[in-house]
């Protein structure tokens, strides 16, 4: 059996253990969870869930319904996360350079913490994002390149990861990657794309034609502000008699 898996299974054996303080505030955030320094080993970073909204009315009557609530919010997820790393081990020499490295398991003040390895910059700071790339105008042919190889590993592998979008796909300087950094596992009721791989693909090779589109879109529409802006300095320069290329008169 996976160690990873045995590392799920100790869950509730982490609880005897004292937990790890986190003092720091988070370096990220997600819909479901906050992502937090590792407090001894900066090279980690500690992924936990957010606390759980107040449940409906609905749930808060039944306490049986509560109780499949709130495994199914907490439990289920993480269940079917280490299940999908454990699965890709098998296939690590082509999913090292794609996937987060997963650590292991620890046990905070705030919750069970899922421990991977940091996607960072040369400089040393966090990866940046797909949409912060674009955003910024770095997007580049090299990066480019970079992600057109991480789509078509996101396609042909057998990974399960349904919630792939920019903000969860990050540049990796250190490896010159492309990596997903979350949305890994079927977070449906009934994971169907866990189920049939045929499902799994169809709805992977969707997913990346949508993320080819909004690239080209973010791309677009960063670059004509750009282009927007020049012209509009440009025309300012020209109204003011001034060369913007030296900021001389032009007719000086």
């Amino acid at each position: 059996m996976s160690q990873i898996v045995e590392n799920y299974r100790a869950v509730h054996g982490l609880r005897h253990y004292p937990a790890i303080e986190i003092l720091e505030q988070p370096v990220a955030s997600g819909r479901t969870r906050d992502v937090f320094r590792h407090p001894t080993d900066r090279s980690l970073l500690i992924k936990v869930n957010k606390s759980a909204p107040t449940p409906r009315r609905f749930f808060r009557r039944w306490s049986v319904l509560k109780a499949v609530r709130r495994v199914y919010k907490n439990v289920v997820p993480l269940r079917r996360e280490l299940g999908e790393y454990s699965r890709m081990e098998a296939y690590e020499a082509e999913t090292k350079r794609h996937l987060q490295r997963f650590s292991h398991l620890v046990m905070t003040d705030r919750g069970v913490g899922l421990v991977v390895r940091a996607s960072r910059r040369l400089d040393g700071t966090l990866a940046l994002t797909l949409r912060k790339i674009i955003q910024l105008g770095i997007y580049d042919k090299a990066i480019d390149t970079r992600m057109r190889e991480f789509l078509d590993w996101y396609e042909k592998s057998g990974i399960v990861a349904a919630d792939v979008h920019l903000d969860n796909i990050v540049f990796d300087e250190t490896l010159d990657s492309i990596v997903l950094i979350d949305g890994i596992g079927d977070k449906t009721f009934i994971p169907l794309r866990a189920w049939f791989p045929i499902v799994n693909k169809l709805y992977k090779r969707s997913r990346a034609r949508k993320i080819r589109d909004e690239i080209a879109y973010r791309f677009m529409d960063v670059t004509l502000r750009k282009d927007a802006l020049r012209i509009l300095l440009w025309i300012v320069g020209v109204s003011l008699g001034i060369d913007l290329m030296d900021g001389q008169l032009i007719d000086g």
